[in-house]
Protein backbone atom coordinates (compact mmCIF):
# COMPACT_ATOMS: atom_id res chain seq x y z
CA UNK A 1 0.00 0.00 0.00
CA UNK A 2 2.87 2.27 0.87
CA UNK A 3 4.67 2.01 -2.36
CA UNK A 4 1.16 2.59 -4.14
CA UNK A 5 0.78 5.85 -2.17
CA UNK A 6 4.26 7.06 -3.20
CA UNK A 7 3.59 6.27 -6.45
CA UNK A 8 0.25 8.06 -6.79
CA UNK A 9 2.27 11.26 -4.90
CA UNK A 10 5.26 10.99 -7.55
CA UNK A 11 2.32 11.21 -10.56
CA UNK A 12 -0.19 13.88 -9.01
CA UNK A 13 3.04 15.85 -8.35
CA UNK A 14 4.07 15.61 -12.19
CA UNK A 15 0.37 16.32 -13.03
CA UNK A 16 0.24 19.79 -11.34
CA UNK A 17 3.51 20.74 -12.30
CA UNK A 18 2.60 19.65 -15.86
CA UNK A 19 -0.87 21.76 -15.43
CA UNK A 20 0.77 24.85 -13.98
CA UNK A 21 3.31 24.40 -16.81
CA UNK A 22 0.79 24.62 -19.07
CA UNK A 23 -1.28 27.60 -18.15
CA UNK A 24 2.01 29.41 -18.20
CA UNK A 25 2.47 28.68 -21.76
CA UNK A 26 -1.01 29.52 -22.44
CA UNK A 27 -1.18 32.96 -20.39
CA UNK A 28 2.35 33.09 -22.54
CA UNK A 29 1.50 32.28 -25.59
CA UNK A 30 -1.85 34.39 -25.45
CA UNK A 31 0.22 37.13 -24.60
CA UNK A 32 2.29 36.80 -26.81
CA UNK A 33 -0.06 36.43 -30.17
CA UNK A 34 -1.79 39.92 -28.51
CA UNK A 35 1.28 41.47 -28.92
CA UNK A 36 2.31 40.09 -32.46
CA UNK A 37 -1.06 41.32 -33.27
CA UNK A 38 -0.83 45.16 -32.49
CA UNK A 39 2.50 45.30 -33.73
CA UNK A 40 1.61 43.98 -37.25
CA UNK A 41 -1.64 46.19 -37.33
CA UNK A 42 0.42 49.65 -36.02
CA UNK A 43 2.87 48.64 -38.70
CA UNK A 44 0.34 48.29 -41.22
CA UNK A 45 -1.24 51.33 -40.15
CA UNK A 46 2.36 53.49 -40.28
CA UNK A 47 3.10 51.81 -43.45
CA UNK A 48 -0.87 52.62 -45.15
CA UNK A 49 -1.50 55.84 -43.45
CA UNK A 50 1.70 57.85 -42.90
CA UNK A 51 1.68 60.55 -45.53
CA UNK A 52 4.97 62.55 -45.44
CA UNK A 53 5.88 65.99 -47.34
CA UNK A 54 7.54 65.73 -50.16
CA UNK A 55 11.49 65.45 -49.95
CA UNK A 56 11.59 64.83 -45.96
CA UNK A 57 15.00 63.76 -44.43
CA UNK A 58 14.84 60.51 -43.12
CA UNK A 59 15.80 61.97 -39.53
CA UNK A 60 12.87 63.69 -39.68
CA UNK A 61 10.47 60.92 -40.16
CA UNK A 62 12.54 59.22 -37.03
CA UNK A 63 11.68 61.97 -35.12
CA UNK A 64 7.90 62.41 -36.13
CA UNK A 65 7.48 58.50 -34.99
CA UNK A 66 9.71 59.61 -31.64
CA UNK A 67 7.05 62.01 -31.12
CA UNK A 68 4.34 60.44 -31.77
CA UNK A 69 5.39 57.31 -29.51
CA UNK A 70 5.82 59.81 -26.63
CA UNK A 71 1.95 61.59 -26.63
CA UNK A 72 0.19 58.18 -27.57
CA UNK A 73 0.66 54.32 -27.21
CA UNK A 74 -1.21 51.94 -29.45
CA UNK A 75 -4.00 50.29 -27.58
CA UNK A 76 -5.59 46.83 -29.20
CA UNK A 77 -8.98 45.95 -29.06
CA UNK A 78 -8.95 41.78 -30.01
CA UNK A 79 -13.34 42.38 -30.39
CA UNK A 80 -13.41 44.98 -32.84
CA UNK A 81 -9.65 44.49 -34.22
CA UNK A 82 -9.05 48.29 -34.27
CA UNK A 83 -6.06 50.26 -32.51
CA UNK A 84 -7.03 53.18 -30.51
CA UNK A 85 -4.97 56.00 -29.20
CA UNK A 86 -3.88 56.25 -25.59
CA UNK A 87 -2.84 59.43 -24.22
CA UNK A 88 0.53 59.05 -22.59
CA UNK A 89 -0.16 62.05 -20.15
CA UNK A 90 -3.61 61.05 -18.95
CA UNK A 91 -3.14 57.37 -19.29
CA UNK A 92 -6.76 57.20 -21.03
CA UNK A 93 -8.12 56.79 -24.50
CA UNK A 94 -8.33 59.54 -26.57
CA UNK A 95 -11.87 61.00 -26.83
CA UNK A 96 -13.25 60.67 -30.60
CA UNK A 97 -15.31 63.16 -32.66
CA UNK A 98 -18.74 61.60 -31.92
CA UNK A 99 -19.20 61.02 -27.66
CA UNK A 100 -18.96 58.02 -26.05
CA UNK A 101 -16.50 56.84 -29.03
CA UNK A 102 -12.93 56.20 -28.94
CA UNK A 103 -10.06 57.88 -31.50
CA UNK A 104 -8.33 55.19 -33.67
CA UNK A 105 -4.64 55.53 -33.80
CA UNK A 106 -4.58 55.76 -37.67
CA UNK A 107 -6.85 59.21 -36.47
CA UNK A 108 -4.03 60.86 -34.55
CA UNK A 109 -1.16 60.39 -37.19
CA UNK A 110 -2.08 63.17 -39.28
CA UNK A 111 -2.86 65.64 -35.99
CA UNK A 112 0.65 64.70 -34.80
CA UNK A 113 1.85 65.61 -38.78
CA UNK A 114 0.39 68.79 -38.64
CA UNK A 115 1.70 70.29 -35.68
CA UNK A 116 5.53 69.29 -36.47
CA UNK A 117 5.00 70.09 -39.94
CA UNK A 118 5.90 66.78 -41.83
CA UNK A 119 2.58 65.61 -43.15
CA UNK A 120 1.70 66.20 -47.03
CA UNK A 121 -1.32 68.89 -46.51
CA UNK A 122 -3.80 69.35 -49.46
CA UNK A 123 -4.85 72.99 -49.91
CA UNK A 124 -7.83 71.79 -51.52
CA UNK A 125 -9.30 69.38 -49.50
CA UNK A 126 -12.01 70.06 -46.68
CA UNK A 127 -10.69 67.92 -43.82
CA UNK A 128 -7.52 70.16 -43.17
CA UNK A 129 -6.93 72.50 -39.72
CA UNK A 130 -7.84 75.89 -40.50
CA UNK A 131 -5.27 78.50 -40.44
CA UNK A 132 -6.70 82.01 -41.07
CA UNK A 133 -4.68 84.09 -43.58
CA UNK A 134 -4.43 87.57 -41.76
CA UNK A 135 -3.34 90.36 -44.37
CA UNK A 136 -2.53 93.85 -42.87
CA UNK A 137 -5.37 96.27 -43.45
CA UNK A 138 -2.74 98.67 -45.21
CA UNK A 139 -1.69 95.79 -47.77
CA UNK A 140 -5.34 94.81 -48.10
CA UNK A 141 -6.60 98.24 -49.18
CA UNK A 142 -3.55 98.68 -51.57
CA UNK A 143 -4.09 94.93 -52.96
CA UNK A 144 -8.53 95.37 -53.43
CA UNK A 145 -8.06 98.32 -54.84
CA UNK A 146 -6.36 97.96 -58.65
CA UNK A 147 -8.04 94.74 -58.58
CA UNK A 148 -12.05 96.75 -58.89
CA UNK A 149 -10.08 99.23 -61.08
CA UNK A 150 -9.25 96.63 -63.27
CA UNK A 151 -12.40 95.26 -63.20
CA UNK A 152 -14.38 98.21 -63.91
CA UNK A 153 -12.19 98.75 -67.02
CA UNK A 154 -12.86 95.58 -68.25
CA UNK A 155 -16.95 95.48 -67.55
Amino acid sequence: FSSLNAKYEDVNGKYTGLASEYENFKTTSSNDLKTFKKNSKVKDIHASKTDFADNLPELTKKGYFATLKELYTPDYDEKSENVYAINNATGKREPGKIAGTDKLYEEVLPEVGIKLAVWKINNHSKNQPATPIRIPETMAAETITPMRQSAKRII
